[in-house]
């Protein structure tokens, strides 16, 4: 790839004055066209993407670092729609300013030392657009080798989580985990199984969550230990809508059973096994034989 020119002095793009100031899109025949993205300026027309550097530089300096960064993204495949850049100025606003050495430093890494495939590198910034903003050395690097101490290899499969930091999301997960009670083995288990359990938030999800099975539901430890991905559920409109139908019918289901089902075959689970022979929750039946029968049909 060819290398860029130096960067011309440019204002940054405030992801708001970027909206505001967009003409409609035209239909295109190539699957890259950011026509509509182009600021309603008294400039020159600009030409259509994908740009050479040589044309890059003629573009006016107030566009010239935006359209350098779409075609860095371009040569390595990323043609972002319209609609995606609108989504990623609103989750990444940073990203419409931020230097074209370090999203192509980020992508090298990802393709080199990660080893993620070309193909997968799209779907990948769509979904953690925050990855083209984490500098190799402070953010990337330490996160793939601390995914690799907990044996979540390939770590190109865990790529996502690349941009959280080891020292602000990944060890105060797993020291939260410890402080409930789990030992650091089951801890590391548990975000092996469930890693996405490092995306959550210890005091607005982890810790309500955690109290509720505990104080309300009465479940132990070791419940949780077997289904981290009750931590996914929603407190409002699953958690505790579920476990109050249950407890008005005197069932008590193993936390997969509960939570894992939709819930149209939650409910038809209810109506099969809800008559008035089955075993109430402080029945020594209630888990010999209901829990496996339903854990095995969701």
């Amino acid at each position: 790839m060819s290398t860029l020119s130096p960067l011309s002095p440019s204002l940054p793009l405030h992801p708001q004055a970027l909206n505001s100031q967009l003409t409609p899109p035209q239909p295109v025949s190539s699957r890259f066209q950011l026509s509509a993205f182009t600021p309603t300026l008294r400039a020159p027309t600009l030409p259509k993407i994908p740009l050479s550097p040589h044309e890059i530089s003629k573009i006016p300096s107030t566009q010239t670092l935006f359209y350098q960064k779409l075609h860095l993204l371009h040569s390595h495949g990323v043609d972002f729609s319209p609609s995606d850049l609108r989504r990623i100025s609103d989750m990444c606003p940073e990203l419409l300013h931020s230097s074209p050495c370090l999203i192509s430093a980020a992508i090298s890494f990802l393709l080199s030392d990660v080893d993620l495939s070309p193909s997968n590198l799209p779907h990948l910034l769509r979904r953690r657009p925050r990855l083209l903003l984490s500098p190799v050395k402070t953010r990337l690097r330490p996160a793939f080798f601390f995914l690799l101490s907990l044996d979540l290899t390939p770590v190109k499969d865990y790529a996502f989580l690349l941009c959280f930091s080891v020292e602000d999301k990944f060890l105060p997960r797993l020291d939260f985990l410890r402080e409930i009670g789990f030992s650091h083995k089951e801890a590391r288990s548990m975000v092996r199984r469930f890693p996405v359990l490092f995306q959550y938030s210890i005091e607005k999800n982890m810790r309500p969550k955690y109290e509720f099975l505990m104080k309300d539901m009465r479940r132990g430890l070791e419940e949780l230990r077997d289904f981290p991905e009750y931590f996914s559920c929603s407190l409002e409109n699953r958690i505790l809508p579920r476990h109050e139908m249950c407890k008005r019918m005197g069932l008590r289901l193993s936390l997969p059973a509960m939570f894992r089902p939709g819930n149209e075959k939650f409910k038809s689970l209810l109506r099969r096994y809800g008559g008035p022979s089955l075993p109430v929750m402080d029945s020594p039946l209630w888990n010999a034989g209901l829990n496996s029968s339903i854990d095995n049909r969701v």
